[in-house]
């Protein structure tokens, strides 16, 4: 409005000093220019990663790019004065640009905060590369999700301190290795394709990487990878680290004024990795977060040592809800779909029924533990809620321990459990959803329902040997609650290795050792399982065996590792042990198959 007004004045004043027939502002809005890319991509950044690789293995190397028939040259050959090198360039190069090598790829990195220096990082639908530029503030002209087309003939591919990119020519100590291209250079050899398309996709470290688009790989600590070609493939990518916590959270600053780089560690509390942050951020002096939370960043791989570089203080995502120990409420993570993870608790209702693409009404859920499928559960908050657009799908993980215990086909106990679990908020079978990263236990927790629902009482028994209990009715007694001389049936899955339930639980009749004195366990107690398939105690309970009896020498696998997956009813008391539910002091056996 103002530029209006100013416009009319000018027109006015203009009006009486040369007696102008009229004047008229130009209101219309600028037409919106979309670049679009000449060139053409004809190489993968994979593929020119590999190539690198296979040139050398050096820690420090540059190739001077020719074109796809030459190759390159090593830098290392030429003769170090720029006229050499220039006429290399000229006798090697094709002027058929389509025979030069061409990338494409979007932007993942920004300089804006002043933690990424001079750098710009692309990714493919087959892995990323740091573009190593001379120029500041590169984020006005290139956003996040900017696709670039970057013609890499006539720029110098190869390492610098272990990190494949893309540059100059730089010369330390007599080495060569990558350095900084010029701003002139960078302009000359790329073009802009479209706008920026700035939706991420999240992906499971391993998985599939989209064709297009941008995406950020979830993964532990514990995965970064340590060979070769591992590294290779995860360098400069977009990650994302969660449930994780700072060393010292709440104590110390990202960096140090003006400092090169000040290393932080994250940690899920099995492994680490550094998070570097130079002192010329414009968030190095904020205090670490303490607790729990997530952290993204760019991956960076500097003499043998895992880096990661945040893009701004934005990729540290820590709050006080969402965590284990004060997760999000299903109300709040249905509002937060698509934006964020964490860890969300709810009643186990039901799962989607088979054939269902997307849900669209309460009859396409199974509210219940005669489940169909075993790659979800549905997630209320309440025990007797039955309206789908109040629940979350929580996806289970193929080969995950969240699937083998939460999944109500082969674990109907867990029905009406309350499931703490974290993962990525996004939309499930047209739902809201929980997308765990892994679904190892370190995900999630099964915690009683407080009673509220239980299994159907068909799937329960009555402890008598025409109608034995099942094992879900012993896990759901009350801590104080023994019952001696009950009947109780199922399948003799497993046996424990000495006093911890944990690590000593072996899912099979093999032995951990043959020395009977050391290895913990001599036909004392089996692990019975509700199917013959079981491998978790979410549907698998400990038996001990009374010592002198028939069951122990009968059914203990060291004895008698033909007894494994026999369908049996054993006769015991309802204990405590191992820290859990028990059969207990078992005398009388009867083996059905």
């Amino acid at each position: 409005m103002k530029t209006f007004l100013k416009n009319i004045a000018i027109c006015a004043a203009l009006t009486l000093s040369a007696m102008l027939g009229g004047c008229q502002a130009d209101m219309d809005t600028p037409a919106l220019v979309v670049p679009e890319a000449s060139m053409q991509a004809n190489i993968s950044i994979a593929d020119l990663k590999q190539l690198a690789s296979q040139a050398s293995s050096d820690e420090n190397f540059a190739l001077l790019m020719l074109d796809r028939e030459k190759g390159y040259v090593n830098a290392a050959d030429l003769n170090k004065s720029e006229e050499t090198q220039m006429s290399a360039l000229k006798a090697g190069i094709s002027p058929n640009l389509a025979d030069h090598y061409i990338i494409k790829g979007r932007v993942i990195s920004s300089d804006a905060s002043g933690n990424i220096y001079q750098a710009l990082y692309i990714q493919d639908g087959t892995d990323a590369i740091t573009l190593s530029v001379r120029k500041l503030s590169m984020y006005n002209d290139y956003r996040v999700g900017q696709e670039i087309v970057l013609d890499v003939t006539g720029l110098y591919l190869g390492k610098y301190a272990g990190l494949i990119q893309i540059g100059g020519l730089g010369d330390y100590n007599g080495t060569y290795q990558v350095s900084f291209m010029s701003a002139e250079d960078f302009s000359a050899h790329s073009q802009k394709n479209g706008l920026p398309d700035q939706e991420v996709q999240y992906i499971n470290f391993g998985q599939q990487r989209p064709a297009d688009g941008l995406y950020c790989t979830v993964m532990t600590p514990g995965q970064l990878p340590t060979t070769t070609e591992g590294v290779l493939e995860m360098s400069s990518q977009l990650v994302e680290f969660r449930n994780v916590s700072f060393v010292d959270g709440g104590e110390l600053p990202f960096s140090e004024y003006q400092s090169s780089g000040v290393n932080r560690t994250i940690t899920d509390g099995v492994s680490s990795v550094i998070v570097r942050t130079s002192g010329y951020s414009t968030f190095y002096n904020q205090i670490v977060p303490e607790g729990v939370g997530t952290v993204r960043g760019l991956l960076s791989y500097f003499n043998g040592t895992w880096q990661l570089l945040l893009r701004s203080s934005r990729d540290v995502i820590f709050d006080s809800k969402g965590t284990r120990q004060d997760p999000y409420t299903i109300e709040e993570a249905l509002e937060l779909q698509g934006e964020t993870s964490g860890w969300v608790k709810g009643y186990i209702v039901g799962s989607v029924k088979t054939g269902v693409s997307a849900v669209t009404d309460n009859d396409q859920i199974i509210w219940g533990s005669d489940a169909e499928l075993d790659n979800n559960v549905v997630i209320a908050p309440a025990a007797d809620c039955k309206d789908y657009n109040l629940c979350m799908v929580v996806s289970l993980n193929q080969g995950s321990a969240l699937r083998s215990q939460v999944n109500l086909l082969d674990n109907p106990g867990v029905y009406g459990q309350l499931l703490n679990v974290s993962g990525r908020f996004a939309e499930i079978y047209g739902m809201g959803g929980v997308t765990p990263e892994s679904g190892a236990a370190s995900e999630f927790e099964l915690e009683a329902g407080g009673g509220t629902v239980t299994p159907p009482s068909s799937s329960m028994g009555s402890g008598t040997e025409e109608d034995p209990y099942s094992i879900y009715y012993i896990q759901q007694t009350a801590a104080s609650d023994t019952q001696a001389d009950v009947w109780v049936e199922g399948y003799i899955v497993g046996y424990i290795n000495g006093g911890s339930l944990d690590s000593g639980a072996q899912w099979s009749n093999v032995m951990v050792s043959d020395d009977t004195s050391g290895d913990g366990y001599n036909n004392n107690n089996i692990i019975l399982g509700a199917t013959p398939t079981a491998n978790a105690f979410a549907n698998a309970i400990p038996v001990k065996l009374r010592a002198n009896t028939a069951a122990r020498t009968t059914l203990g696998l060291r004895a008698n590792p033909n007894a494994y997956l026999n369908h049996v009813k054993l006769k015991g008391n309802i204990n405590k042990g191992y820290g859990t539910r028990i059969l207990d002091q078992v005398s009388e056996f009867i083996i059905l198959n």
